[in-house]
């Protein structure tokens, strides 16, 4: 089907039959003294209204910080300067080429080209392309990301800080030589055949629900579809892809004509600009190629379809539309076209979350999204998601809630709120915009590839606060109908049923869901407060600092801690943490899975008798987001908002002190979705290898780590789980923590009128025994067989790992980490090509002594997972003996510092340690201190960390394989 693109409409005048049925309809409505002067002005206020869109075909104003130009060859480039802690710069390179560009001839090679741009070029080969990054801190096996999609291929690196700036001329010549028609990468029969085995063996390891689903939409909605023939992911025979096509396609369309380069984090954009164009105005011009039409039919009724995957414990009912993309975004009516889009979506996305609310509706879970895939692709979809057999049910909601919204729009308060978290998330964008050079680079990449007005995120911001309140709830309806309308949309049934082929009873079921006439849909009222503040606020009677840490501590009568700091990078916002200690560490086997419970329904709360889709939408107008974690020993829920909403946060954590009884519809909603997560994490290789080494290495018959099974989770009941929660919240010792751009005695005031006066008993000692496990001696080693939903081997080989307490060795792990993630991808991927999927993970204790976690996880094919894990070994062995090299210690560092600057910047993280700290205890060492330890860092202390943790009483092998009939298939 095809739709015209928004904002294409010409602006005109009235006719005069318009002009004249409109003061007729004025005239008619108004009283006969109606005198001939007020006619005239009504004549020009009808004229004037129906002219006024015109008024927002503006043109949209440019990034003013943005650096932008072309060369005579056709290479284009933007620059932009941002203060990044992370990155000192975010360099991509865009090449319009991507599978839509491939003939018949030449299926995969854009992916394989993809692929080879990382692996050096006919000019900068692949030892010399390692040498130059290195000065970087960078790998070419792990910092060059490549991904290809219908129309582009990306090209990308980012560059963490270093002190003094590297030059970044080398990485400009590596990418000009790539569209150099006379170098580009570096072609042969081994490279092609070595870079399409990966690709195979990295999708099937990446192979997922949504990425199964993806697969099978394409063809089966729009077969005759280029876009359907010609697939960026999932390429059949691509292994059989020649290399002479390889070298062909390169040869056409890796060229200056077809490139753009962003920088993103450049202090300088202006020296920026003289490099590029002494860098790459010398590459000879050549004439670009444009992609075949994606030849996206137009549907003459729906088409429906039911696909069968073993893979899947659920049902999923996906709606969904593929249309050319929208047209470029150049003026401001385009803009409001875009918001009217996007809010519709956003409120259907809403409207479906709250359906699972309802325990009348086996809807558990839902999304409604739109996509552009840059100036290729417009999907517009909604799925629903429900427990097995539930596909026919799902398919009648799936209608009816799109007609619903087609012809009654949505219900204001929904609106309202929608409007609300919408225009939150993008003044936070806004405020963080400049702090994250890979999200700009991404948005400036998406903008080129469009052609879109590059307008910065703050005055995309600023620009929808405007527009936002004139759009209305007919504009959504029409914006669902042009974009979504069930009666043409491609309908795609995924179930694990194979007795669920039948696509006359999905056609039958779909005409009759057609012809209802759904009414307008209840609406709930929007609360003002979420709890009414206490009359009696609560009494300071005593303040502490940490100078160090810069944290003020507020305590208050009634055994009420509350930690404050403020944090300069986070302007306008504020993060409020509520940990409360106790949960996992006291479960029995008669309590396993409680808190696991609780603590996830509290992430979505109901507070004070409010429904949960009532204290949604509240949250959802201040712009308030809820994450949490669950650790051993504690639990903790972070809020952040703009500081004006302040109190909404501090009423939702009073509120689930005060009742932290969960929702039942929100359990039953976590309970359904908790069991399929794990039934589906069982039969994933890296889901049952981590399943595996967590049983093999606490005690047998420790209830408190034993991974929980679906049927524990099904079995759990909400009054159970609501006496759980009142018990964790009664004994448990809390401390709250404030973090943001707040002024300290207004955090300590706000918490005393609103939480001060919580009662808490006598902060209870931890208890010691029940951190002390016996655990089982090393070495261990275990191996199962199991039903995969992929035919590959899972690997892990590592060792017990350090303790939350023992900072110093948190960091050297976390360095080694990455020093062994490089070393190991490029030797034992690369070079030894011995698996598609590797990496290195440090896990440390929270409250068990001992149980740290240090491993190297890896994918493989089943025949080679011994000989994978031997050479794991074998690595860590040699590890131990002769440490990282200086190249390899300098670019961990620089990695790791940069992550750590990222999270000391972020509220949400610093108010969830500041918090779990002091209620543990514990120094504030981990926010204080991490960039000094990193900067101390030697060769040695990594050496020396190996030795101390790599023991064989502490070593562990675990290898999961598909069972022989799985391996089979």
């Amino acid at each position: 089907m095809y739709f015209a693109p928004a904002g294409a409409a010409a602006c005109r005048l009235p006719s005069a039959s318009e002009s004249h049925e409109s003061i007729r309809t004025v005239c008619e409505r108004t009283p006969l003294t109606f005198s001939p002067i007020k006619c005239v002005v009504l004549c020009v206020a009808v004229i004037a209204i129906r002219v006024m869109p015109c008024a927002l075909a503006q043109p949209l104003a440019t990034d003013p910080a943005l650096v932008t130009g072309e060369l005579d060859n056709g290479f284009r480039y933007a620059i932009r300067s941002s203060d990044d802690p992370a990155y000192a710069w975010s360099i991509l390179l865009q090449i319009k080429a991507g599978s839509l560009h491939e003939t018949d001839a030449q299926r995969g090679a854009a992916r394989i080209a993809g692929g080879l741009a990382a692996r050096g070029t006919s000019t900068i080969n692949t030892a010399q392309l390692a040498e130059l990054l290195e000065q970087f801190g960078l790998s070419a096996a792990t910092d060059i990301k490549t991904s290809v999609s219908f129309g582009r291929t990306i090209v990308r690196l980012d560059v963490p800080h270093a002190d003094p700036p590297p030059d970044v001329r080398p990485i400009l010549d590596y990418l000009a030589s790539l569209i150099d028609p006379g170098a580009g990468p570096v072609v042969s029969d081994d490279n092609v055949k070595r870079q399409a085995r990966l690709i195979v063996d990295a999708d099937a390891a990446s192979s997922n629900t949504s990425t199964r689903l993806s697969a099978r939409a394409l063809p089966v909605l729009i077969p005759e579809s280029r876009i359907a023939q010609r697939p960026s992911r999932d390429v059949p025979d691509i292994e059989s892809t020649p290399a002479d096509e390889v070298s062909a396609f390169i040869r056409r369309h890796f060229l200056p004509t077809n490139a753009t380069l962003i920088i993103a984090g450049a202090p300088d954009p202006v020296a920026f600009e003289k490099e590029i164009e002494i860098i790459f105005s010398p590459l000879p011009a050549a004439l670009a190629v444009e992609a075949p039409d994606p030849r996206i039919p137009i549907p003459k009724g729906p088409v429906v379809a039911i696909e069968h995957d073993p893979g899947l414990i659920k049902d999923i009912v996906q709606l969904v539309s593929f249309t050319p993309a929208v047209a470029a975004i150049t003026t401001t009516e385009d803009a409001r076209d875009k918001l009217v889009d996007r809010l519709a979506f956003a409120a259907m996305t809403d409207r479906i979350a709250e359906l699972a609310q309802n325990a009348e509706i086996p809807v558990r879970a839902g999304a409604a999204f739109s996509i552009d895939e840059a100036d290729t692709l417009r999907a517009s979809s909604i799925v629903l998601m429900g427990p097995e057999a539930s596909w026919p049910r799902l398919t009648d909601r799936a209608i009816v809630e799109l007609r619903r919204a087609i012809k009654h729009g949505f219900d204001e308060q929904l609106i309202a709120a929608t409007k609300a978290r919408l225009l939150a998330s993008l003044q936070r964008a806004a405020a963080e915009a400049d702090s994250n050079a890979t999200v700009l680079a991404d948005r400036l990449a998406d903008q080129f590839a469009r052609g879109d007005t590059p307008m910065s995120i703050a005055q995309e911001a600023a620009l929808a606060s405007q527009i936002m309140p004139g759009i209305t709830n007919d504009q959504l309806a029409d914006a669902i109908r042009d974009r979504l309308d069930p009666a043409r949309c491609g309908y795609l049934v995924v179930t694990a049923n194979p007795e669920a082929k039948d696509d006359t009873r999905l056609g039958k079921r779909m005409r009759k869901a057609l012809a209802k006439n759904p009414s307008r849909a209840r609406s709930e009222p929007m609360l003002d407060h979420l709890l009414p503040i206490p009359q009696t606020p609560g009494r300071v009677t005593r303040l502490t600092s940490d100078a160090e840490a810069g944290v003020f501590t507020a305590h208050y009568q009634g055994g009420l801690r509350l930690h404050v700091r403020h944090l300069d990078a986070a302007p306008g916002r504020v993060a409020v943490s509520l940990a409360v200690s106790g949960g996992r560490i006291d479960e029995d086997q008669l309590s396993k899975g409680l808190t696991q419970a609780m603590s996830t329904v509290w992430f979505r709360p109901a507070v004070a008798g409010r429904s949960t889709v009532q204290t949604h939408r509240l949250l959802s107008a201040h712009g308030v987001t809820v994450r949490g974690v669950i650790a051993d020993d504690a639990v903790c829920i972070v809020a952040e908002a703009p500081v004006e909403h302040l109190d909404t946060m501090l009423e939702l954590m009073r509120g689930i002190i005060d009742d932290p009884a969960p929702d039942p519809r929100a359990f039953r909603e976590y309970r359904t979705l908790s069991a399929a997560g794990v039934a589906i994490r069982d039969i994933h290789p890296l889901g049952a290898l981590d399943r595996l080494c967590t049983q093999a290495l606490f005690p047998p018959g420790d209830v408190r780590h034993a991974p929980l099974h679906s049927q524990e989770i099904s079995a759990l009941k909400s009054k159970r789980v609501a006496t759980w929660a009142r018990r964790v919240m009664a004994k448990g010792a809390i401390d709250l923590a404030i973090v943001g751009d707040i002024d300290r005695a207004v955090a300590i005031e706000r918490t005393a009128a609103i939480i001060g006066s919580v009662k808490r008993t006598i902060r209870p000692a931890p208890d010691q025994a029940a951190r002390h496990l016996k655990l089982p001696k090393g070495p261990i080693s275990v191996e199962a067989h199991q039903h995969l939903t992929i035919a590959q081997a899972a690997v892990a080989v590592g060792f017990r790992g350090p303790d939350r307490a023992a900072f110093r060795d948190v960091i050297l792990a976390e360095l080694t980490a990455i020093v062994l993630t490089e070393r190991f991808t490029r030797r034992i991927r690369d070079q030894q090509r011995m698996t598609p999927k590797i990496g290195v993970e440090s896990r440390p204790a929270e409250a068990y002594i001992g149980t740290g976690r240090f491993e190297v996880v890896a994918v493989s094919a089943q025949h080679n997972a011994g000989q994978l894990a031997e050479k794991i070994r074998n690595e860590l062995d040699n590890a131990a003996r002769s440490g990282p090299t200086h190249a390899e210690l300098r670019a961990a560092k620089l990695r790791l510092s940069g992550l750590w600057r990222a999270r000391l910047d972020d509220p949400a993280i610093w108010a969830r340690e500041l918090a779990l700290a002091r209620l543990r205890d514990e120094p504030l060492e981990a926010l204080t201190g991490a960039l000094s330890l990193i900067g101390k860092s030697r060769a040695v202390d990594i050496r020396d960390f190996l030795s101390r943790f790599d023991r064989p009483a502490q070593r562990f092998t675990a290898i999961v394989l598909p069972k022989p009939d799985r391996a089979a298939e």
